[in-house]
């Protein structure tokens, strides 16, 4: 159950880095080739 919480917490640790630098940076186009997830929602 440990390992569980760890990984639930690093996805969202790396979901808000992930906010926060898409709205630092404005949404780079090259950011959202990295990330799939954020393609899906904008």
């Amino acid at each position: 159950m440990k390992t569980y919480f760890v990984l639930v917490k690093q996805k969202i640790q790396k979901k808000w880095y992930m906010i926060m630098t898409m709205k630092q940076s404005k949404t780079k186009p090259s950011d959202l080739r990295k990330h799939p997830m954020i393609m899906k929602r904008y």
